[in-house]
Order: C-alpha cells, then structure tokens, then sequence
C-alpha cells in the first residue's frame, strides 16, 4: 500500500515552518519573521507503520506576489503545466521561483493540503488567500485550511465563529474541505488529533484503509504520552501527600527548620514531574528551558514574604507561628534556595496563604506535613504544569504572554474543585499509609486530566478512546 502525504501550503511568512516544528516534536528547517524563508519543498516523516508506511508531510516556500502570478497563469490554456516548466532564478526572483516550487509539490507529491491562514487577518484583508485557492483548484487536490496564530484565544465560540467565517468565503471553492482552527504556538495534541482524523474522509478509498492504520499508530504514541503524564502527576502528588518532617521539639527554630526540610522535599518532587512530562513531550534544551521559566515566572509570588509566611503553617498558634515566620525571615532558613518559594508557594498569592502545613503526631512524635487544601493546590498546579507542556509549540512558543495560562488555571481549580472529596480522601488515605492510596491517586489524577483536556475541547473524549 501507498504512503500517505500531506503538504503545508501557504503565502509566505504564515507558519507552516514553525507548525512543521511543533507537529514533528524537533527543530526542522528555518524559523524567521520575514518572507521567503523557505525556498524548497522538503519532506519529513511524521508517524510509520510496522509494515513500513509512512504519513509524510511536506514543508514547502510560501506563496508570494500571488496577484502577478495569478495573471499570468490565467494568459495560459493549461496554466499549471506552463508554471511548472518554466524557469525562474531562486535569488532574482523569489517570488516566481518559491511559487513553482509549493505548485510542483501539490502536483506531484500530495495526497492533502494543508492550507495554512493567518487568523489574525479577515477574509477580506487576506485576498490573497482567495487567489491562492484558485490556483490550487487547477490542481484539484483536497484542502483543508487550518486557521493558524490565532493568539491568545481562550474563547472557543471565537474559534468556531472565525472557521464558519472562512468556511463561507471560500465555499466557491469545491476542492477546499473543512476549516479548522491549529495554532503553532499554542495547540493542543487533541486538535492535532482533531485535524488528522478529518484528512481520512478527504482520502481516496482505496487509500483510507492505510491511513488509519498511520492514524492509529500517532494516537496510540500521543495516548501513551498521557497516560505516563498522568503517572508523572500521580507520583508527584503521592510523594507530596506521604511528605512529612519530624519535628525532636516543638520549638520555632526547629518547626522552621523541618518545614524548610519538608518544602524541600515536595520542590524536587514537582521540579522531576516537570522534567518528566518535558520530555515526554519532547521539550528539551531552549524550549524546554523556556516553557520551565515562564511557568516559573508566572506562579512566582506577587507580595513580599513577611505577608505570607505568617500564615503559612495552621494549628500551632499565633505566636508560634509568627516567631516560625520571623525565623525565617531573619535566620536564613530560604525554602530550597528560594525556588520554593517563588514556583512552589507562589500560586498561592493573593489568596490568604492559610493552612499550608500542619503540625502533626505520628507514631508519637511530633511532625510537620502538608495540609489537604495545600495539597488541592499542588494538584491544580500539577495540572496547569501538564497543560502548559501539552499546549507549548516549539515554534517560538508565544504561549508566554499569559492570557492563555490564566484560563488553564481557572479550569485547573475548577476540575480539582469538583473531585475534592475524593482527593481529601486520598491525601487521608496516604496520611494513614494506606497501600492502596497511591493507586487511588493514579486513577483520580486520570480524571482530572480527562477532566481538564474535555473542559478545553470537547472532542477530547473521542480522541482519548477511538480506533481510526
């Protein structure tokens, strides 16, 4: 059986080398904020099969000065035949010379067209779209235009608004397909899911049965890459919950002492989930980097220290408190060198900053460990961390801005607000030591990942059980 190909198409200085980057998980070709980066097709291999049948996908030169073009092809009987034996320089004239290239890789190479458009632009300011597409129904391939830097949009009617926007304009069109809405900065495996599963009705017959087995082997790779994040997160929280500190006396340098001991042991636990789930997903050296310093920035706490620390342990008493916040303070006890301070505790800012840690007895000796509302906490951010890695696109990640992760937590404290009697249960069950607690916290990480992923896209659920 046949391989399958797609190939990204656009006008130039669009996206395809960035969407290329993200959807390939590693850095291919060239990225730059200027036309005609790209100036030849050039193939990658996105998924294979174990009978050896691959789903390509073309990188190819933007389209550029598309009106000229346009009339001259339309001075010609057989105009794609004329564009493609003509000869043009690649230097001296790039415009020309990239729009034979994208033109002799539809004709000759591709199953699909991915045809990328800018979101932030209308129909009509993007005109040339509309005379791009002329051109590619000469061709008389199947298009599937993708909606790309879309921004920081967290508003999901938005999306579907501008895709039946664009499905409108360009219904003249009979070769073009669907629209739908992926992002090189910002998707989500889901839509990439979303966008693959569509290309199989665009598919001849004869070649549907081969791509679903391609489909089958990238979900079941991205369906793996879930379940270990939700291990990842899992075993995170259940070093968290089991966290405690013995405490020889209960005075306040030594409570301090074994609360820094504690949130020090709970910092590494998140610092290794985060560099698990980053390479889960393939987000190593600068992107990797880069995606751990804005989440980092952005939990960091926005008060000064002497606002929060007062209230950060519960049960021990106003004095004893105030003198554990003094302490530290003044004695040079710093959480963990200060990255605690600033990524673990800071999601907590400007929320009051009670209860995180309790005075505990166990097996008769007194002890610190983390309350269950702390723990609630560390859960959402555990949360928000995996779906800043499953969104991060390793184009130029402009994620960052924050708008985007202000919705992701939001939704994050609402799936941990829904299943909280179930977690208090847990973080009891592990206080207890229960055996069966981390398994409990396995399955009710599963659900609130599941929860999180539906909250942002509806088609999750199939995406998560379907075969191809």
């Amino acid at each position: 059986m046949p391989d399958i190909t797609l190939s990204l198409i656009s006008h130039t200085n669009v996206g395809k080398t960035t969407l290329m980057r993200t959807l390939l998980k590693r850095d291919v070709g060239e990225v730059s904020d200027h036309a005609h980066v790209t100036r030849e097709n050039q193939r990658y291999a996105l998924c294979e099969t174990e009978s050896g049948n691959h789903l390509y996908l073309w990188d190819t030169p933007g389209f550029g000065d598309t009106a000229q073009l346009l009339q001259r092809l339309r001075e010609h009987e057989k105009p794609i035949k004329w564009l493609l034996l003509q000869t043009w320089d690649r230097l001296t004239n790039k415009p020309l010379y990239c729009n034979q290239q994208a033109v002799k890789n539809v004709q000759e190479d591709a199953d699909v067209v991915l045809y990328l458009v800018n979101a932030a632009e209308t129909p009509t300011e993007a005109g040339y779209v509309e005379m791009e597409m002329e051109v590619l129904a000469w061709i008389d391939r199947p298009v599937l235009v993708l909606l790309n830097q879309v921004g920081q949009r967290t508003n999901r009617e938005q999306d579907r608004d501008d895709c039946d926007r664009w499905r409108q304009h360009l219904s003249k069109f009979a070769n073009v397909h669907d629209v739908l809405s992926l992002d090189a900065f910002t998707r989500c495996w889901v839509q990439e899911g979303q966008v693959l599963s569509r290309v199989r009705e665009m598919l001849p017959e004869e070649k549907r049965t081969t791509y679903g087995e391609l489909l089958n082997v990238w979900l079941t790779d991205h369906r793996r890459v879930f379940a270990t994040s939700i291990d990842a997160v899992a075993a995170h929280l259940a070093t968290a919950a089991a966290a405690h500190e013995t405490v020889e006396k209960p005075s306040r340098r030594l409570i301090a002492r074994a609360v820094n001991r504690l949130t020090q042991q709970v910092e590494r636990s998140q610092r290794e989930m985060g560099d698990q789930l980053l390479s889960l997903h393939q987000l190593d050296g600068q992107a990797g980097e880069k995606v751990r310093t804005e989440l980092e920035n952005y939990l960091r706490p926005k008060k000064k220290r002497s606002e929060w620390l007062s209230g950060a342990i519960a049960g021990a008493g106003s004095g004893l408190v105030g003198g554990i916040a003094a302490d530290f303070l003044a004695g040079g006890l710093t959480f963990g060198g200060g990255a605690a301070a600033g990524f673990l505790l800071g999601f907590f800012a400007g929320s009051g900053l009670q209860g995180l840690f309790n005075l505990i007895d166990r097996d008769n000796r007194k002890g610190v460990a983390c309350t269950p509302d702390f723990l609630d906490q560390l859960t959402a951010q555990a949360i928000i961390y995996y779906t800043a890695v499953a969104h991060y696109g390793r184009g130029r990640g402009a994620w960052q801005e924050l708008a985007t992760v202000d919705a992701w937590s939001e939704v994050a404290q609402a799936v941990v607000e829904d299943r909280r009697a179930e977690l208090h249960g847990v973080w009891a069950a592990s206080a207890a030591g229960s055996e069966e607690a981390r398994e409990k916290l396995t399955e009710v990480a599963a659900a609130l990942l599941r929860d999180t992923l539906t909250r942002h896209y509806p088609e999750a659920e199939a995406m998560l059980e379907q075969q191809a």
